[in-house]
């Protein structure tokens, strides 16, 4: 395949869906018919826990977005902080992971079985977004492998800055909605939900108004201008 004509084709499955865990596991399915590939993290170093992050893994036969922390040795969180990386370089193999102490507890906690993995950077406008794990079970990386993957740093980046926005802004509207269940319960509390006239006058109204406040249909409210409504 060319190379223009495989950089189209992977983009358009790696950024084609908002759902980063079947992007990726579409990516995968694709690459497979390049390179030995059983498994994709993907991933980034959470400075405030002291942890690797994953935030979404495919398989052949499965894929889900996680939001799961790995807790990581001082030997292992000095490598994710990623502050000795070679100048211009961004994809990494691993021949033997588990020699590696970020790699090795990484795998041990995932209980994934790995012979070689791949480890890709990815980069936004110089920030570091986080990294993209390729893992093969039983066969070897080479510098061929690394080469293709690095063709797809920049769709991979897109797509998983475009991912953790996405989880950022679904956060802020749950806080959103939890904040306005908040504010609706102390306005019903400092009102009182006394009625008056709910006993007398008002009875058979608050009977009906009972039986629809449940709903979510609209209601049309009838009568003579001036009669309350």
């Amino acid at each position: 395949m060319e190379t223009d004509d495989f950089f189209r084709q992977a983009t358009l499955l790696i950024c084609g869906n908002l759902e980063i865990d079947k992007a990726l596991q579409s990516t995968l399915k694709f690459l497979k018919k390049v390179m030995p590939l059983d498994r994709i993290f993907l991933e980034y170093y959470d400075r405030n826990f002291k942890s690797m992050r994953t935030i979404a893994t495919a398989t052949g036969e499965d894929c889900s977005e996680m939001d799961l922390l790995t807790p990581l040795s001082k030997s292992a969180q000095q490598s994710a902080k990623l502050t000795d990386l070679p100048e211009g370089k961004d994809v990494f193999i691993f021949e033997k992971p588990y020699e590696r102490a970020i790699s090795r507890e990484m795998l041990e906690f995932h209980n994934v079985p790995c012979s070689s993995l791949m480890v890709m950077y990815l980069k936004s406008n110089e920030q570091m977004l986080g990294a993209l794990v390729i893992i093969t079970e039983k066969e070897q990386y080479n510098q061929s492998h690394a080469d293709i993957v690095a063709l797809l740093q920049d769709p991979f980046a897109l797509a998983t800055s475009n991912a953790i926005q996405h989880r950022e802004v679904i956060k802020l509207k749950e806080l959103l909605t939890d904040d306005n269940q908040y504010l609706n319960q102390e306005l019903y509390r400092l009102s009182g939900d006394e009625i008056i006239g709910s006993n007398f006058g008002l009875k058979e109204v608050m009977f009906h108004v009972r039986q629809v406040a449940p709903l979510d249909s609209p209601v049309l409210l009838s009568g003579e201008t001036g009669v309350g409504k």
